[in-house]
């Protein structure tokens, strides 16, 4: 399967949607189930699973258009660069003591003029 720019933009505006269309629904005021409760002791932005282990999920998307002034006819003009980064880490305390477990994963994509600048 080949990615291409039109390709990228809609998986991450696809992605957008379905993350913000739940939040937005849900009424104001209303009580979180009890596994999506903050979980203090593992810091900041950490909820509370079942089974006291607890975890947060984040990420990052960038994306960049560009123009370039072609040296030679036939070349690209315009370009785009996109790169998603996601991460979970997830907590939990043992009689053996702490035990952590933190998966990150990144893709990123150059089409285009930009795709022969160096990498920023």
């Amino acid at each position: 399967m080949t990615l291409t720019p039109a390709s990228i933009r809609f998986a991450c505006l696809a992605t957008a949607l379905a993350l913000a269309g739940p939040a937005a629904a849900a009424p104001e005021g209303a009580p979180s189930p009890a596994a999506m409760r903050a979980c203090a002791s593992m810091g900041a932005g950490f909820v509370s699973l079942p089974g006291g282990a607890c975890a947060r999920v984040g990420g990052r998307v960038r994306y960049e258009g560009g123009y370039a002034q072609p040296r030679a006819r036939g070349q690209a003009s315009t370009g785009t660069a996109v790169t998603g980064r996601a991460f979970v880490d997830a907590r939990t305390q043992t009689e053996a003591g702490p035990v952590r477990a933190y998966v990150r994963v990144g893709v990123s994509r150059r089409a285009g003029a930009l795709a022969s600048d160096p990498v920023r």
